[in-house]
C-alpha cells in the first residue's frame, strides 16, 4: 500500500474509510487526519492506494510511520454479506440491528 498527498503536519487522529481491495474498479482509500493546534483540530485529507497485486498479502509497512505517530487510528471497513441462505449477518442478528445486507 502507498500513501499519497499526505500532509506534512503531524496528525494526532486518523480516520480511514477502507475500500474493497477485490472490487473490479478498485478505489483509493480516503484518509482524514486531525492536527491539534492549541484548542482547535485542523483537518487534513489524503489517500492510501492498494498495491496492484490483489493476490498477494497486503504490505502496509509504508503506512506504519503515519499510523504509529497518531494517538488513535480509526478504521471503517467494508461490510460483509450474510452467509449463503441467511437473510442477515450474524452480528446484525446478535445485536438486534436491522438486517441491511442479504
Amino acid at each position: 500500500m502507498t500513501s499519497k498527498d499526505k500532509p506534512s503536519a503531524a496528525c494526532a487522529y486518523i480516520g480511514v474509510d477502507i475500500t474493497d481491495r477485490y472490487a473490479q474498479s478498485r478505489r483509493v482509500i480516503d484518509v482524514c487526519g486531525l492536527e491539534v493546534c492549541g484548542s482547535a483540530l485542523v483537518p487534513h485529507f489524503w489517500t492510501w492506494a492498494w498495491s496492484t497485486d490483489a493476490g498477494k498479502p497486503v504490505d502496509v509497512s509504508a503506512l506504519v510511520p503515519e499510523m504509529t505517530a497518531a494517538r488513535a487510528v480509526l478504521l471503517d471497513g467494508p461490510q460483509g454479506l450474510a452467509r449463503p441462505g441467511r437473510t442477515m449477518r450474524a452480528c446484525e442478528r446478535a445485536l438486534g440491528a436491522a438486517g441491511k445486507t442479504s
